[in-house]
C-alpha cells in the first residue's frame, strides 16, 4: 500500500470527525466497529473543542505492517489547536487497487 493514499484517507476521516460527521464516517467505514454515537462520545468527554491538525501533523504518523493488505494507524488528534493524547487507531486495506478503513477505536493513549 502507498502511504500517500493512507494519507489521504486518514486526512478524510479526521476530517469527518472535526466536522462531527460522525453518521457519514460510520456509513463509508467497512467494519463498522464504532457507532456513530460512540465517535460522538469519545469526543465529546474529551475537554476542549476537537480541531483539524495543521498539515505537518499527517506527516510520518504511526504506521503498523500487519500483512501485505493491511497496515494500522495511530493518530493524535488535536484539541484547541494543540496535539492531545486522545488517539485515533484505524486499519488500513487494500482491496483491488482501492484502500479501505475502519475505525478502531478512539481513546487516550
Amino acid at each position: 500500500m502507498q502511504e500517500e493514499e493512507i494519507i489521504q484517507q486518514l486526512r478524510t476521516i479526521v476530517a469527518l470527525l472535526s466536522e462531527r460527521a460522525f453518521d457519514l464516517l460510520y456509513e463509508i467505514d467497512m467494519c463498522k466497529r464504532i457507532p456513530a454515537s460512540e465517535m460522538a462520545e469519545a469526543l465529546d468527554q474529551y475537554p476542549g473543542t476537537f480541531t483539524y491538525p495543521p498539515p505537518d501533523a499527517f506527516e510520518g504518523p504511526d504506521v503498523y505492517e500487519v500483512s501485505a493488505n493491511e497496515v494500522r494507524v495511530d493518530f493524535d488528534l488535536w484539541v484547541d489547536g494543540e496535539e492531545s493524547d486522545l488517539t485515533l487507531c484505524c486499519s488500513f486495506y487494500n482491496m483491488e487497487g482501492r484502500i479501505g478503513f475502519c475505525v478502531d477505536d478512539i481513546h487516550v493513549l
